[in-house]
């Protein structure tokens, strides 16, 4: 008779175990703190330099024959991206004033809808023809839709790397 509270209790012990929160994983997370076994190795030959994270692998440029250890040797790295040094000068600095809002306005609704050929969205902006933004004349503007007119700035004004293009 007294096994069946003995066997009760182990199964309750065992029971509250699965329960008790243990110490979480260590995890390394991909730019965190390192596990403390995965302290920085030095060669065991010269003794100061750390030694490669992994096998270097093929560079993953097209036909590259180099082996590299971040993707891409060093012949392919990419450039490191441009960080903005000085920034972008004002909408007013770049020649937008109050009578430029007017202007465009009454363009806007002098042609309310876009004037790229085949495209009847209303317009929402109005673009330079000659990529001059002193030259007010009306007849180098144009009402363009946000599509056409980000279209057409990214095609001759050198958006998204493109080259500047002479109009």
């Amino acid at each position: 008779m007294r096994l069946l509270p003995i066997v009760g209790l182990l199964r309750v012990r065992m029971h509250t175990d699965l329960l008790m929160p243990k110490d979480p994983p260590i995890r390394r997370h991909r730019n965190g703190p390192k596990a403390p076994h995965e302290a920085d190795v030095t060669n065991p030959v010269s003794g100061s330099h750390p030694m490669p994270k992994r096998a270097p692998r093929r560079c993953t440029a097209a036909g590259c024959p180099n082996h590299a250890t971040d993707g891409r040797c060093p012949q392919h790295r990419h450039p490191p991206r441009r960080t903005q040094g000085k920034p972008r000068p004002s909408s007013y600095q770049q020649g937008y004033d109050a009578a430029w809002a007017e202007l465009s306005k009454r363009i806007r609704r002098q042609r309310p809808i876009c004037e790229t050929p085949r495209c009847s969205e209303p317009s929402k902006h109005v673009d330079h023809i000659d990529g001059d933004n002193t030259n007010n004349e009306e007849w180098n503007l144009q009402a363009l839709c946000h599509p056409c007119h980000s279209r057409k700035t990214a095609k001759h004004d050198g958006g998204f790397g493109n080259p500047r293009t002479p109009r």
